[in-house]
């Protein structure tokens, strides 16, 4: 396990001694306070023994230092040239867009200048955010007062969609994501990056738990799973 990535907003309750494995996760988009009040959460964690930052946006690149700086999820990296930029720009790592098929990632390969190469990571397990939107999808259900950070959309299929809530109101961006889980957990070996990725939203500890022990032990998943798009034109 090299990282533990989290939101920014969590970094206090980080203890001291986890920081130099923990990767803080910059917003994805940010309205109202919410850029200036991650700037001036970054400034605050100077020298404060965090490993870095995973940059969402363009606009982070500018404000993140000096912190190490890797690409997330928000950067759509899907080709080599998208990667390159990025390096230019002082990215680490990258994350490969979870869209992209195995053939696909394998050239992406950004390199440094010098020609040192820059980790790449993919995700290996993650239910994949399917839509960000600033109007709230649960409004016809709840007001902000009454939210509790999210809740549940269900199709006509009786598919539950997980929805997050960033911040209440304007400010907040809510995020809808699939119901069924990408797991690559029992393929590794075919994944062309350097790190795989597990993501988790609102898995119970217990779960989480669970699906670590899956992913490490490269074992089938054991329930309803998706490879993406992962085995596209292969």
């Amino acid at each position: 396990l090299r990282y533990l990535i989290l939101p920014i907003r969590e970094a206090d309750a980080v203890p001291q001694p986890l920081r130099c494995k923990t990767l803080l996760e910059l917003p994805r988009a940010a309205f109202g306070t919410v850029e200036l009040d991650t700037m001036r959460r970054l400034a605050a964690l100077e020298g404060s023994g965090f490993a870095g930052v995973v940059a969402n946006n363009l606009a982070q690149f500018g404000y993140a230092s000096p912190l190490p700086v890797f690409g997330g999820l928000g950067l759509n990296v899907t080709n080599p040239m998208s990667a390159a930029e990025y390096v230019c720009l002082g990215a680490r790592g990258l994350l490969v867009q979870p869209e992209t098929a195995l053939t696909a990632m394998r050239a992406v390969a950004p390199r440094q200048k010098d020609g040192t190469p820059v980790p790449t990571a993919a995700l290996c397990y993650g239910h994949l955010p399917l839509m960000l939107t600033r109007a709230c999808p649960l409004r016809n259900v709840h007001d902000c007062a009454s939210c509790r950070s999210g809740g549940t959309l269900r199709d006509r299929k009786g598919r539950d969609f997980t929805v997050t809530c960033s911040a209440p109101g304007g400010a907040g961006i809510r995020t809808v994501y699939n119901p069924v889980p990408l797991y690559m957990g029992d393929r590794l070996r075919e994944m062309p990056v350097d790190t795989a990725v597990a993501a988790f939203t609102t898995e119970t500890p217990q779960r989480t738990a669970q699906i670590l022990a899956e992913l490490f032990a490269a074992q089938p998943f054991d329930s309803e799973f998706t490879r993406g798009l992962y085995y596209t034109n292969n």
